[in-house]
């Protein structure tokens, strides 16, 4: 039911932001508790304690079962950085309060400038994952691309998640970057096309049955 390559690694400069997208789920998912069904639905999802189980967990859990699907999960660059006044995720150090120094240092980093999708964008990058998945034969449950963010559910048997969304991620640039292109560039000058379209990475839920599967679809579709 659909409901909405691997390249070379983008947003070098910020690579410690690649948790950050985790924190932007994470609180998402705690803003819409009740739309999820309450706290049953975030036990169905994620297991006795939603916080540690999304917020802290990246990539393949320690699960020997097989999953029926992943949410995947991913933001534009330069829009969640470390230290974000929102709260960021730090890779295997877990849930981190604002710091504007260190936010601060982050943006100085940055080797371009932050990304937003506009609405040709957001659509580039939802038919690029449908055509991705149709062609892998992949089975896409569901695909919403906003502003600042790209969520996923997808199950692909026997293929690794991070291979995934790393597929994902490039295809939906290289088609990003050609349509800038043949734009004329316009979102940006005409010497310097853009670059860095995504932070490094991303976040990986594994989803074990059916209920957790349905939970994240009305997530990506409706909790948006």
């Amino acid at each position: 039911m659909i409901t909405g390559g691997d390249g070379a690694p983008e947003g070098d400069s910020v690579a410690c932001a690649i948790c950050c997208c985790s924190s932007l789920v994470l609180r998402a998912f705690d803003r819409l508790s009740g739309f999820l069904a309450g706290a049953s639905g975030f036990r169905i999802l994620f297991g006795f304690d939603p916080r540690w189980r999304f917020g802290l967990s990246m990539g393949d859990s320690m699960q020997s079962s097989v999953p029926l699907a992943y949410l995947l999960t991913w933001t534009t660059y330069g829009t969640w950085l470390p230290g974000d006044q929102r709260g960021w995720v730090k890779r295997n150090h877990g849930f981190q309060s604002p710091d504007s120094r260190v936010e601060r240092r982050a943006r100085g980093a940055m080797s371009g400038p932050m990304c937003e999708l506009d609405r040709v964008h957001r659509q580039t990058v939802e038919e690029t994952i449908r055509g991705h998945c149709k062609l892998r034969g992949w089975c896409l449950h569901a695909v919403n691309c906003r502003t600042n963010h790209v969520h996923v559910v997808v199950s692909a048997p026997n293929v690794p998640s991070k291979k995934v969304i790393a597929q994902l991620k490039a295809w939906c640039t290289r088609e990003l970057k050609a349509r800038s292109a043949s734009e004329g560039n316009s979102d940006q000058a005409q010497t310097s096309p853009r670059r860095n379209w995504w932070t490094e990475r991303g976040s990986v839920r594994l989803l074990f049955d059916e209920a957790s599967v349905k939970v994240a679809i009305q997530y990506v579709v409706e909790g948006q």
